[in-house]
């Protein structure tokens, strides 16, 4: 009888079973079945016993199968021998299969079986959730507060990577006969930090895995029976948590990278118009002091972010491309 799959990682788990014969061929019409698969590390390289031509292989390889005969004699036979030579017979097609099927079941059981085995699961995915939760409620209230234009303006940075802010700077050149020649010269004015918080589906994405992972620690199982599918999902959920913790560390860094002050005044020059110019920099100011300003407070701070824009340029006139 066909006994459950096994993984060999040494030419010793394989050569001390009782029923292993080195000199054994391994004939296609005497073929019973496949006890495993192997791969060694290259310095315990084995050679082939399959039989082609009347004649035992002998080719040197150290990843392949362990084949069992019609009379119980075990020995092994390489992969690439076995795809070119048994790849069209039925019966070791069907062995190679179950083989394959049952060692991937294996591994997702014995990851099953590491995560639920971890105490600190549950608190973590809560914790988790506790976390997106708070995130996505802070993304959302900031995103809100910009005027429409700047507020598209950073969601297409999240979305084409592009966080340049440009300006246009002008240089005035005189000619020999005296005559003034005005150019604008584009330069980069700002690189937005943090623009991820503007990005809406991340921080949903991570949410919904999130989700997945809390379903998968509700009802996963470690168990051989279950459909590997099944097993296969609530694996990957599991194992998914890492990366999701490391997503919420990432977007809470572009959070705080975000509301730097000298990151948050670079923001009001997302636009050209001065109206949403004036209406960032009143929510600028209440993001640094957690008060709302004034009309004239707005305008003032604008003006002077201005100048002290125009003053590290050798005070040239700036307008913002675009």
């Amino acid at each position: 009888m066909t006994g459950r799959a096994q993984q060999f990682r040494s030419r010793r788990e394989v050569e001390t079973r009782d029923s292993f014969d080195s000199r054994c061929g391994i004939d296609l019409a005497e073929f019973g079945s496949l006890i495993g698969a192997y791969v060694f590390p290259e310095s315990e390289q084995v050679k082939c016993q399959l039989v082609k031509n009347g004649s035992v292989c002998g080719q040197v390889h150290w990843h392949g199968w362990v084949a069992r005969r019609k009379d119980g004699a075990e020995g092994y036979i390489g992969g690439d021998c076995a795809a070119k030579n048994f790849g069209a017979d039925r019966t070791f097609t069907a062995e190679r299969a179950r083989v394959r099927r049952e060692l991937r079941i294996d591994e997702l059981v014995g990851r099953l079986a590491g995560y639920l085995a971890d105490p600190a699961l549950t608190s973590r995915i809560d914790e988790a959730i506790g976390r997106h939760r708070a995130l996505r409620s802070e993304f959302a209230r900031i995103r809100d507060l910009w005027p429409k234009a700047i507020r598209r303006r950073l969601q297409d940075m999240a979305k084409t990577g592009n966080r340049r802010i440009v300006a246009e700077f002008q240089r005035i050149e005189v000619d020999e006969k005296g005559q003034k020649r005005w150019d604008w010269i584009p330069t980069t004015l700002a690189v937005i930090a943090g623009v991820e918080v503007f990005d809406g589906q991340r921080i949903r994405d991570v949410g919904s895995r999130l989700k997945t992972s809390r379903e998968a620690r509700n009802e996963a199982q470690a168990a051989h029976d279950l459909p590997e599918r099944t097993l296969r999902l609530w694996a990957d959920a599991l194992g998914d948590l890492d990366r999701c913790e490391a997503e919420l560390d990432e977007l809470q860094a572009s959070l705080e990278a975000f509301l730097r002050p000298d990151n948050l005044r670079a923001v009001c020059w997302a636009s050209n118009n001065e109206q949403a110019q004036e209406t960032a920099a009143a929510v600028v100011l209440e993001l640094v002091s957690g008060h709302a300003p004034t009309a004239t407070q707005a305008h003032a701070a604008r003006l002077q972010w201005a100048s002290a824009i125009r003053a590290e340029n050798g005070g040239r006139q700036f307008r913002i491309a675009g």
